[in-house]
């Protein structure tokens, strides 16, 4: 029995007659008192635990047990203390009591689909306050959810897997056109997918000339990359062609999707636009033997920073320059070729390398 300090303020909680606990009071069942006195702590305002123990120096130095009298099925309370050496939970705080925390079936249902949809645990506490009616009515923490969603999650791990594909099964049984391809480990992790539909084909047979292929993005729960087929119609707008998933950026693996990308759309482009990932660049070698492969310009000049000298990276003129350069849809490549050079020459980037190859 854990004992505290006489000398300390001793505190009796206000409670109604009827919910307190009195010696010599008989229960039927050990649960039936221990639901008893959590409903009196809960009236009183503070939290209680069922059981416990504890260790000092790895011997057990304190235990609850709990025995009834062989001749008799019922539980008597033979000692209640009812003085506290602490004050009681606040009114606006009873909320967080354990006691009043509770993580019911529609608790469990919102948040596997919160975590399907890769919604973290402070996002999900807000739309259950929403949802509920307030903070009172959620009846959890951020940090039970946190501690739920773990263990959602783990459960979850594995079925993903089987869980997309059979989306995509049932796609592919219900949209005329849709089509899909994916590669697994031996331990059963998606590895590969791809996919497409019957209109991302129709753009691609009309607009498919010009592909530009961004694995810029990537996931943040399974780390796989992301990587759409994208490209333009005769107005300028944005069309995709198809969409991928890689585990990793490694030549095999592009080789595999721009294979599968092929294959479904029955022709390869004239001219592909990538970042400059050289796994990438192996792969278009590998598969595309025909189609002429080039960087893409924001990708180019977003390492601008890291390639130019750091003596001259404040200079204003260089950056007008460069950008008059590239960005202008007015040169021809000779003359492109020309007013480059001419950079080169007046900035005396002769010596970096970058600035004498990435324009060939």
């Amino acid at each position: 029995m854990e004992m505290f300090d006489e000398a300390q303020d001793a505190l009796i909680p206000d409670c109604r007659p009827d919910m307190k606990p009195y010696i010599g009071q008989v229960f039927e069942t050990l649960d039936e008192g221990i639901s008893f006195y959590e409903a009196y702590a809960n009236e009183c305002r503070f939290d209680t635990r069922r059981f416990g123990h504890k260790y000092s120096n790895d011997i057990k130095t304190w235990q609850t047990i709990y025995s009834t009298d062989p001749g008799s099925p019922c539980y008597v309370v033979s000692n209640f203390v009812d003085l506290h050496n602490h004050e009681m939970v606040d009114k606006k705080h009873v909320r967080y009591m354990k006691s009043n925390r509770n993580l019911g079936d529609i608790h469990y249902k919102f948040m596997q689909d919160c975590s399907k949809a890769n919604i973290g645990p402070t996002r999900t506490f807000n739309l259950l306050k929403e949802f509920l009616g307030g903070y009172d009515a959620v009846g959890c923490t951020v940090t039970d959810i946190r501690n739920c969603k773990r263990d959602i999650l783990q459960e979850m791990k594995g079925a993903d897997v089987q869980m997309i594909l059979n989306q995509m099964e049932v796609k592919k049984n219900t949209c005329d056109g849709f089509h899909y391809k994916f590669q697994q480990g031996t331990d059963g992790k998606l590895k590969s997918l791809f996919w497409c539909d019957a209109v991302s084909r129709k753009n691609y047979t009309m607009f498919g000339d010009i592909v530009s292929f961004d694995t810029t993005y990537s996931t943040n729960k399974y780390c796989m990359v992301f990587g759409p087929f994208t490209g333009k119609d005769n107005h300028g707008c944005p069309v995709t062609f198809g969409t991928g998933f890689v585990s990793n950026e490694g030549a095999d693996s592009f080789s595999w999707l721009l294979s599968e990308f092929v294959d479904c759309m029955g022709f390869a482009p004239k001219l592909i636009i990538t970042d400059q990932d050289w796994g990438m660049k192996l792969a278009i070698e590998r598969v595309l033997t025909s189609t002429r492969h080039r960087w893409c310009m924001w990708h180019i000049m977003m390492k601008l920073s890291e390639k130019v000298p750091k003596r001259i990276l404040p200079n204003e003129e260089l950056k007008k320059d460069l950008d008059s350069c590239i960005w202008s849809e007015l040169l021809e490549p000779e003359e492109f070729e020309e007013t480059w050079l001419n950079i080169v020459d007046q900035y005396g980037l002769q010596n970096e390398a970058w600035f004498t190859t990435v324009s060939q």
